[in-house]
């Protein structure tokens, strides 16, 4: 399973030239297998984003939700308590809460995190490419 972040999951839906050429082709390949995994935490941080005018969408993000719910290679994964935990515990500590999730989700999935983050490319034992 291959997790996108956030940033990650909407330059690959909008076909962004800030993906990398990496990146889209491993994002494209899960969508293939079957096994895109994108955290539900990270719609909230584009909500929060779009809510805070730090990020501008061509479409509402209600709209890019029910769009990715309907690709049979992508799903929406939850946080669940053990994920929420295991967000506290990892070292380095991030600073970023969504970042944690989203993290702890690749983690607990164990899957490969696509993202440019490199606080997150460098958190221990967090298989992650860009």
């Amino acid at each position: 399973m291959v997790v996108a972040d956030t940033h990650a999951w909407l330059w690959w839906l909008s076909g962004d030239a800030s993906l990398s050429s990496s990146a889209r082709s491993a994002l494209d390949r899960a969508l293939d297998d079957g096994a895109l995994g994108v955290s539900a935490i990270s719609v909230w941080e584009a909500a929060m984003l779009v809510k805070k005018g730090r990020l501008t969408l061509a479409l509402p993000l209600e709209d890019v939700v029910a769009h990715c719910e309907t690709l049979p290679g992508l799903r929406f994964l939850p946080v669940t308590p053990r994920i929420a935990l295991a967000s506290v515990a990892l070292e380095p500590m991030h600073a970023d809460p969504a970042d944690r999730m989203i993290a702890a989700t690749t983690l607990a999935h164990r899957a490969t995190l696509v993202t440019k983050d490199e606080r997150l490319r460098s958190l221990a034992g967090l298989d992650s490419r860009w």
